[in-house]
């Protein structure tokens, strides 16, 4: 059951798509409406609902400008009488795009793909658990330095970024190794200290010197490495990370 606010300047857009969602009712529970931009951050930052569905253009704040002000943003999908906006919604991650007026089965569409996406979050997370339950992690990862091999304490691993065809592993020296291999394989190996910021950087969460956040409630972090890198966890792995640290 997902608790659904709706966002929308047009009273008879907002009767319209309330009556549309009784259908969906195993799914939807609307637990609230705003009228406009600025009423809507309020609501959401009051209700904190698990989907929006958003209007674009509004009085006193549009709905991207309300998007970037907020803390902690839930599931969208856009609703506009205006197709121009379609890449620009789907650059702010939402779930789908509503042309209106909206057709009730255009509507289950969207429905369905947010379950959907639901679902293989949820599958993803349990492979990840059972994978952790069932391979002990490394303790260590073999370094060629020259003609020799070496073999570097996982614990003293700061981070490690995919960089073309290689990882760069940096260890708490400063001191940056080339290695082969795939990130999401060392995702899989390491232990549970070490946490994916997005697609191409994964870290040890013991060396994390500090969390800023950035824009549009994105997390910054700073690390304990002698340069004090900074990286920026993606949209799509942030809701996971806040979890995980209890942001």
């Amino acid at each position: 059951m997902y608790k659904c606010l709706i966002v929308e300047d047009e009273a008879l857009a907002r009767t319209r798509l309330k009556k549309l969602l009784q259908n969906f009712s195993n799914y939807i529970e609307i637990i609230g409406e705003a009228s406009d931009g600025e009423e809507g951050l309020h609501a959401i930052e009051e209700l904190n609902p698990d989907l929006v569905f958003l209007d674009i253009q509004m009085p006193v704040l549009n709905g991207f400008e309300m998007l970037k002000k907020l803390k902690n943003q839930p599931k969208i999908i856009f609703t506009t009488a205006f197709d121009q906006y379609a890449i620009k919604a789907f650059e702010e991650n939402s779930i789908d795009y509503l042309l209106k007026p909206i057709e009730e089965k255009r509507l289950a569409k969207s429905i369905d793909k947010l379950r959907s996406l639901e679902v293989e979050a949820k599958s993803q997370n349990i492979e990840n658990l059972l994978k952790q339950l069932t391979q002990p992690a490394i303790e260590t990862v073999t370094i060629s330095i020259g003609d020799r091999l070496y073999l570097l304490p996982t614990k003293d691993i700061v981070f490690i970024k995919a960089e073309d065809k290689y990882l760069s592993i940096t260890d708490i020296k400063g001191k940056s190794h080339l290695h082969t291999g795939s990130l999401t394989e060392y995702d899989e190996k390491l232990g549970s200290d070490f946490i994916r910021l997005h697609r191409s950087v994964l870290i040890n969460r013991k060396y994390i010197k500090e969390i800023r956040k950035g824009s549009k409630a994105s997390l910054i972090f700073i690390m304990a490495d002698i340069s004090q890198t900074e990286f920026k966890a993606s949209q799509s792995y942030t809701p996971q990370l806040r979890k995980t640290l209890f942001l």
